[in-house]
């Protein structure tokens, strides 16, 4: 699909057994070919499903840039960690803040630019589950003690939502209001023109 035209560019059908993108990798590499470098997108960004180390190199091999959303895995939430506690974040728009690292996750044959997100949920949140009778249920979380903390003078408990994106682009983590025209790592998640690669499962709703 052509981000933001919402037009689909090619369809495969393909058996229910093979729903994942490594079986229709082949094909969008064939169609790439077909159409000719010199309409090739900007670049391919996908979920994390899509963000394999083989994808990556083919990607890099043909010199197509990507941006795709990383698994929340051990090692990233370690990453995550040392830089909720190094500090430094940049405003990448939105209420997002964005730091940039360098990691070399499992499986992967070299370091990559992985850029972290994190932005502060506000109060009240809601917890949706789907119970045992596959009915949707409903909940409520409160952070308590907040306020007896800000009486204190101490800093007050403060929750975040956070994710993490792997990228060729040279893109800022500063947002185009504050940088240039070519935008920020973060929107170029939801707004640069991008081929979106994606396998979807006909029992699923995620691509």
């Amino acid at each position: 699909m052509i981000a933001n035209l919402r037009l689909i560019l090619d369809v495969d059908v393909m058996a229910g057994n093979q729903h994942t993108f490594n079986n229709a990798a082949p094909d969008m590499w064939a169609l790439l070919e077909r159409i000719g470098r010199d309409r090739w997108p900007q670049f391919i960004r996908g979920d994390a499903g899509i963000a394999s180390n083989a994808v990556m190199r083919a990607c890099e091999a043909r010199g197509l840039a990507y941006l795709f959303k990383l698994r929340v895995t051990k090692n990233v939430r370690i990453a995550l960690e040392r830089a909720m506690s190094e500090g430094f974040w940049l405003s990448a728009g939105a209420g997002w803040q964005g730091k940039e690292v360098q990691l070399k996750l499992m499986g992967w044959k070299r370091s990559r630019r992985v850029v972290l997100l994190r932005r502060k949920l506000k109060e009240p949140m809601a917890i949706a589950e789907i119970d045992a009778n596959g009915q949707l249920q409903l909940s409520f979380a409160e952070v308590t003690g907040t306020e007896k903390l800000k009486r204190k003078g101490k800093t007050p408990v403060q929750l975040y939502e956070y994710a993490a994106l792997v990228t060729s682009l040279d893109h800022p983590v500063l947002p185009s209001s504050i940088t240039s025209s070519t935008g920020g790592v973060r929107e170029a998640m939801t707004s640069a023109p991008a081929l979106i690669a994606s396998s979807i499962d006909q029992d699923s709703t995620n691509g």
